[in-house]
């Protein structure tokens, strides 16, 4: 929709699922102008529970992290600039694109934008 993306959420333990409605500004961190630079049909998403209302039987949810889920980054730290690191492009914006950073040593990842003043000819 243009507001977001509709998904399927079930409680934990629970056989019960229910639509649910994750907006675009709680599809990323950063700016969606549109649900499918993030999300496409039949994805599986991890979401939390932002609001229920059971009157009108609509559920908001969200896929940003809270700051107590942020990836810890103190691996980035000592990772010269110099260094080019694993990456995976998640989507493309006018500005630049969002990727899936490889941690140093493989042990994980974290997603980072790469500014269209940083992306340089025959990459």
């Amino acid at each position: 929709t243009p507001y977001g993306a509709f998904v399927l959420v079930s409680a934990p333990g629970s056989d019960v699922a229910a639509k649910g409605l994750v907006y675009k500004t709680e599809l990323s961190a950063g700016f969606v102008s549109d649900a499918t630079q993030v999300v496409s049909v039949g994805q599986e998403v991890q979401v939390r529970v932002l609001s229920v209302d059971p009157d009108s039987r609509k559920i908001a949810l969200s896929m940003v992290r809270t700051e107590s889920e942020a990836v810890d980054l103190t691996a980035f730290q000592e990772v010269s600039s110099s260094t080019y690191l694993a990456a995976k492009v998640l989507r493309v914006a006018d500005f630049g694109f969002f990727a899936d950073v490889k941690l140093p040593g493989g042990a994980g990842s974290a997603q980072g934008l790469v500014h269209v003043t940083e992306i340089k000819d025959g990459f």
